[in-house]
């Protein structure tokens, strides 16, 4: 760093003339120092700069090899609908279970939503948790298959399909080989349920399609508490409706 004006002027070349691989290493390093001065501000936890690194450093371990997991030719059960930018009703005699996650950068929580429809779109249950945030967002993101997939565990036996806006969650639950991130037990959990579930399958849809669960996991909850809805919220029936007219 010595003869350079400053860290700006040093980070703004570098981006221009590194290698892919140094460029991720900036990227994930700047993640972590904003992450942990928004910890500084909101929560007041300070930590020191080693360990915000291996905190970073961590993340993007897991995220490698959580790619490395993948497998292309994951099971026939997942339906990697990417192309799919609109809610759509299960097939006649099935139950649909859409689930979403909200987050807050200064929170030490996070908030799922669930609704359950079925093939008239008919709304037929809903629920919001707030559990404790976990060290990732991916980690979250698995929490929540896993708290649908448990909830379905009482409507065993009916043929259910649980959407999904994360791609990466659907990859890990179906793909081959041991998981060796730290959210893989939770991913095993995942996995456990789907064997006591037969008729049950996880896909993706794209964030379009997955509104109403996302305004379930958006309403105020305190943390570990639980909210079940035998109909829906006032607010959420102008975004059930807006599904409805699209099949």
């Amino acid at each position: 760093m010595e003869g350079v004006p400053s860290v700006l002027y040093w980070v703004l070349n570098k981006l221009e003339v590194a290698k892919h691989e140094e460029v991720v290493d900036i990227y994930v390093a700047l993640w972590g120092i904003w992450f942990w001065c928004n910890k500084r501000v909101w929560t007041d936890q300070m930590v020191n700069p080693a360990i915000a690194m291996e905190s970073s450093v961590r993340i993007l371990r897991d995220w490698k090899t959580a790619r490395q997991c993948m497998q292309p030719g994951i099971s026939q059960r997942v339906e990697a609908r990417s192309d799919t930018r609109k809610w759509k009703a299960p097939d006649r005699g099935s139950i649909k279970l859409n689930v979403d996650a909200s987050f807050l950068p200064e929170a030490d929580s996070f908030s799922i939503g669930m609704v359950i429809r079925d093939h008239d779109g008919t709304f037929i249950e809903g629920r919001s948790m707030t559990l404790p945030r976990p060290t990732t967002v991916f980690e979250a993101e698995c929490i929540r298959v896993r708290e649908a997939l448990s909830w379905l565990l009482s409507y065993q036996g009916r043929r259910a399909v649980v959407e999904i806006d994360s791609l990466l969650s659907v990859k890990a639950l179906y793909g081959g080989g041991k998981n060796l991130l730290e959210v893989g037990h939770v991913i095993d959990q995942c996995k456990m349920l789907l064997e006591d579930l037969p008729t049950v399958h996880v896909t993706h849809i794209r964030k379009h399609a997955n509104k109403v669960a996302h305004s379930l996991a958006r309403i105020p909850c305190l943390l570990n508490c639980f909210v079940a809805f035998s109909s829906p919220p006032t607010h959420l029936v102008e975004t059930i409706l807006n599904d409805f007219s699209h099949y």
